[in-house]
């Protein structure tokens, strides 16, 4: 039975780089945006044949960014 869901997310840009969150919490960098989602959906999928959770990759738009983070334009 799902007790909860667990989200993965990456976000960065090409200049800083890419974040590897689970749950917000930072779990890797990459500076390659395709390595950093090949990472997240590898440790996803990892954790979806427990059973015991459901997960979610996403990637982050430009909007989700603080103004340190954002991307030149």
């Amino acid at each position: 039975m799902v007790t909860n869901r667990i989200e993965y997310c990456v976000a960065g840009s090409r200049r800083n780089g890419w974040k590897v969150l689970r749950q917000n919490r930072q779990l890797a960098h990459r500076r390659d945006m395709f390595d950093a989602v090949a990472l997240a959906t590898h440790i996803a999928e990892r954790e979806a044949r427990t059973g015991s959770s459901a997960v979610k990759v996403t990637l982050a738009d430009k909007h989700s960014f603080t103004e340190a983070e954002a991307p030149l334009r």
